[in-house]
């Protein structure tokens, strides 16, 4: 059998805990500003006078939603957030909890390791490790020169291609979030430029260095004896309007099996949100790329060394909106390099942080469980004897990986209160999809994972919509009744040994939210 390089999920929790949107100088009446993260508002403030008062605020997030696909189940999650206040100081606490399954089971069975955080495989009655999941407990203290925070903080960069925190304010139409990428932080953030220049481009540069010990990502739980180590520094410019910038983090992990990753990330993301004169037309543009070097001891290359690590990864999103007519056009396009060479000693195959969500079938649900029945194949032991080092990574766990994809979605509605939408994604594989086990067995040809004789890259298309309605009965308070359908249409990469498609994919998926 041909040595399996490990699929290595994509290092999160490497960015500066940043916030992702543009702020809006402008935006039309009646539309919601992003502001942004805590840490650039408290740079704005810098030098400005300080207030004695004390504040406190505080959130809840309830959500009970319903899925249906090859499975049943009804799944729960309850987000608490505050933040108090003081001068110059700050602290911040929040938490997720009773978030998991209640009842079904429509996951198949994955090895406790290959958790990503991203999926609710825990039922809520086993007091799993999402029964009490802290997000967030840092302390912050603004300085003359800057901020310094310290404590446990969430991860997002950009888009969140690579680090994502899962928030609910990044969540778009299609798709929730869960989980999110959280470090334990020590972090400063200074504007250097400021107290040299009054100029627009010095006063809104941006510099962050950080160190990190990893809490929980989908390369890492700190919790089941994962190790990861961090040092990461950002440069940015941000304004009312745009978004510029770059970051590079180093990450030295241990796993709990006694392996190793060494990785460089580095990351650069541009955005920009503008409107017409009049206001009614909203345009936001945005691009993120990510490139990945390194070495894993996770699997072995064929002389027994470790393996190189390089992967890339890209996304574009562009978004048009007509305030008054209420119909917007999303346009969402990227790329993840994939592997299909699996006798050298370098691994090429990114993949996206899983709370970036194109579509909800494809990458979602249906590559894991292609996934998970080729890893069954590669470790029986009737079949394939001693499984190679690495090849319980070959099982997919929702994200974006060895893929080109275009998302064009249509909405109507506000979406502050009725929306409305559907989407096309067309995706195609980076490299083709092989079954290792079949492949073996024919010599080393790749063999699609339902029998193809020469395996593809068409993965397929999908069709989604959605409905997402909200009510405010008094301020502060907002009740969401969310329902989303998708179908995927398997594409040649899923043939049988005769040709034959597989069968189409469906999910349905029904959500209650309440939001104080």
């Amino acid at each position: 059998m041909p040595r399996l390089h490990p699929l290595l999920p994509l290092l999160a929790g490497l960015a500066t805990g940043l916030g992702a949107f543009s702020l809006q100088a402008e935006p039309p009446p009646g539309q919601d500003i992003v502001f942004a993260d805590p840490v650039l508002v408290a740079l704005e403030e810098v030098g400005a006078p300080t207030s004695d008062a004390v504040t406190f605020d505080a959130g809840i997030d309830y959500r009970l939603w319903a899925d249906a696909a090859d499975g049943q189940a009804l799944f729960q999650r309850l987000r608490l957030t505050s933040a108090l206040a003081f001068g110059d100081f700050e602290a911040v606490f929040d938490l997720d909890a009773l978030a998991g399954r209640l009842a079904g089971d429509p996951y198949a069975a994955l090895p406790a390791h290959l958790d990503a955080g991203a999926t609710p495989y825990a039922g809520v009655a086993t007091g799993g490790p999402t029964f009490f999941d802290p997000r967030q407990f840092y302390a912050g203290w603004r300085t003359p020169v800057g901020q310094l925070r310290l404590g446990l903080q969430a991860s997002q960069w950009g888009m969140g291609l690579i680090a994502n925190d899962g928030s609910i304010a990044n969540e778009q139409l299609f798709g929730q979030s869960y989980g999110g990428d959280r470090s334990f932080r020590a972090l400063f953030a200074t504007a250097p430029l400021r107290p040299l220049s009054d100029g627009h481009l010095a006063q809104n540069i941006y510099f962050v260095l950080g160190t990190d010990v990893v809490y929980r990502d989908e390369n890492a739980n700190y919790a089941m004896g994962d190790r990861a180590y961090q040092a990461l520094s950002s440069l940015f410019f941000r304004d009312e309007q745009t978004t510029v910038g770059a970051y590079a983090a180093y990450r030295s992990q241990d796993d709990r099996s006694g392996d190793g990753l060494d990785v460089l990330a580095v990351d650069a993301h541009a955005e920009r949100t503008w409107y017409d004169e009049d206001a009614n037309w909203t345009y936001r543009l945005g691009a993120e790329i990510a490139y990945l070097s390194g070495s894993t001891s996770r699997a072995l290359a064929p002389d027994g060394q470790d393996l190189n690590v390089r992967g890339m990864g890209l996304a574009g999103e562009f978004e048009l909106r007509h305030r008054r007519a209420e119909i917007g056009l999303n346009l969402l396009s990227g790329y993840a390099s994939g592997d299909s060479n699996t006798a050298d000693e370098t691994v090429n195959r990114f993949r996206f942080d899983p709370n970036y969500k194109v579509g909800l079938v494809l990458f979602e649900h249906y590559l894991p469980a292609i996934s998970r029945a080729s890893f069954v194949r590669a470790t029986d032991p009737e079949k394939s004897g001693q499984p190679p080092k690495g090849v319980d990574a070959l099982i997919e766990t929702g994200a974006v990986t060895n893929a080109y994809y275009f998302n064009p979605q249509l909405q109507y509605g506000d979406p502050q209160h009725f929306l409305a939408g559907v989407g096309v994604l067309w995706a195609r594989a980076a490299v083709p999809v092989f079954d290792p086990y079949a492949s073996s067995v024919a010599g080393g040809s790749l063999r699609g994972p339902r029998g193809r004789q020469a395996a593809s890259d068409e993965l397929g298309w999908e069709l989604n919509a959605a409905l997402r309605y909200r009510y405010r009965p008094i301020e502060g308070l907002v009740l969401e009744a969310k329902a989303e359908y998708g179908i995927f249409f398997p594409g040649a990469a899923f043939e049988d040994e005769l040709g034959n498609a597989d069968a189409a994919q469906n999910l349905v998926r029904a959500r209650l939210a309440l939001s104080w």
